[in-house]
């Protein structure tokens, strides 16, 4: 006795795609799979821990909120755009100084940025 034959029927959206897998099984449909390439990025090399007050997090949180990404990927965008701009300065010799220089003013540039998205938010709760 051979297994039944059954296709994969279409689906109007992925809730009713979840509901049918809820109750079926993959195997039964193994004849209609096809194979697929799948590029898996390599991890990045070191991860860096870093403290920053409640407020900080906030607001680096509703930043990333607003430009659609993850907190610590926007993180990673902040220091990496910094430290290109520092190495960017004719005659830069990339010292700490000048990066804490420039990450303080990348810091009141977000801050007036979130005073005015949470302007607005109290705005919209009157």
């Amino acid at each position: 006795m051979g297994k039944e034959t059954r296709k994969i029927p279409r689906f109007r959206n992925e809730q009713e795609e979840a509901e049918f897998w809820d109750t079926h099984s993959v195997t039964n449909f193994l004849d209609e799979l096809e194979p697929v390439e799948l590029a898996v990025k390599k991890p990045l090399g070191h991860i860096l821990s870093v403290r920053i007050d409640s407020q900080d997090f906030h607001r680096l949180t509703e930043m990333a909120r607003a430009e659609g990404v993850g907190v610590t990927t926007l993180a990673r965008m902040l220091l990496k755009a910094t430290l290109k701009e520092a190495q960017a300065r004719p005659g830069s010799q990339d010292t700490l100084e000048e990066i804490k220089a420039t990450l303080d003013e990348l810091a009141r540039g977000q801050k007036k940025l979130l005073e005015g998205v949470e302007t607005e938010a109290s705005a919209r709760d009157r």
